[in-house]
């Protein structure tokens, strides 16, 4: 594992990741090692809409927020994401950009892994893009909802 990974911040991702859901500890260490450490400010972007894409993003530390556009100088959170949290699945999935902007509401650690590093170990891989599918489908799931109660409020 690299050094830089601290014991707790270790325990945090073993525990908390839903990405991580079902993995043997030790595949969880694997994975860790073909991820990077990231630390942003407050008041950054750990990436803007319409940025190209191919890494997805762990929450280690922090709050962030996901922010899209909503033209004439409007911009809509569309979620608020803590420690444990993911983000940036959909550039695992498809090859294209980046459908909503990340924003540090403070300062936070993320862990990064780029798609090339996933398909180094196919065997976690499957594993991964599973996971990845069903924190997809939760979020459809969730957008449906939100579509459902804002047309019957009509």
């Amino acid at each position: 594992m690299q050094p830089n990974y601290d014991i707790v911040l270790l325990s945090k991702i073993l525990s908390s990741v839903r990405l991580f859901d079902g993995m043997r500890r030790e595949e969880v260490l694997r994975l860790l090692q073909l991820m990077s450490k990231s630390t942003y400010q407050a008041g950054h972007y750990i990436f803007r809409e319409g940025d190209m894409g191919a890494t997805l993003y762990v929450v280690a530390s922090g709050i962030l927020e996901v922010r899209k556009n909503a033209g004439k100088n409007k911009v809509v959170t569309l979620a608020i994401l803590q420690p444990g949290d993911t983000f940036g699945e959909v550039a695992l999935v498809r090859d294209r950009i980046r459908s909503a902007s990340v924003y540090a509401c403070e300062q936070c650690t993320v862990l990064g892994m780029e798609t090339k590093s996933i398909w180094a170990v196919p065997e976690l891989a499957a594993k991964l893009y599973l996971n990845i599918s069903r924190l997809l489908a939760d979020r459809l799931v969730i957008a449906n909802e939100m579509l459902f109660d804002a047309q019957t409020r009509r």
